[in-house]
């Protein structure tokens, strides 16, 4: 499977970051997507893979890159900065984690608001 290249994921969403921080994105995002099949039960194409891979990838840039939080806009004629507040609901955060999850029909958020399991053995499951 070959990894979207920085000037693709730029091309989707514009950013400051060098290609080496865009990269270290990528590869966060093929992890996401390399047993996406086994986690969703699926039979994604490598194509398809490929493309989910490329939105997750924008995803992580857009929620890392340092003017993430903020988002400038003229109200009343004043130029107001007022911090975007899209905590805790994950892939879903972004129009990028967005596409990504609807590219992947919902697997995503699926999977990633699953609340994890601690086994003991000879023990009950105690899920936290």
């Amino acid at each position: 499977m070959a990894a979207p290249t920085a000037t693709e994921v730029k091309a989707i969403k514009p950013t400051t970051l060098t290609d080496a921080q865009i990269d270290a994105r990528v590869v966060s995002a093929g992890v996401l997507t390399g047993d996406l099949n086994a986690k969703c039960g699926t039979s994604f194409t490598t194509g398809e893979l490929e493309e989910i891979q490329l939105w997750i990838a924008a995803h992580l840039v857009a929620i890392t890159t340092p003017d993430a939080k903020r988002e400038n806009m003229l109200q009343n004629d004043l130029d107001v900065t007022h911090h975007r507040g899209k905590l805790g609901i994950g892939i879903l955060s972004t129009e990028y984690g967005q596409t990504a999850n609807m590219l992947a029909h919902g697997c995503l958020a699926d999977f990633m608001n699953q609340k994890p399991q601690i086994l003991f053995v000879g023990s009950a499951t105690i899920t936290a």
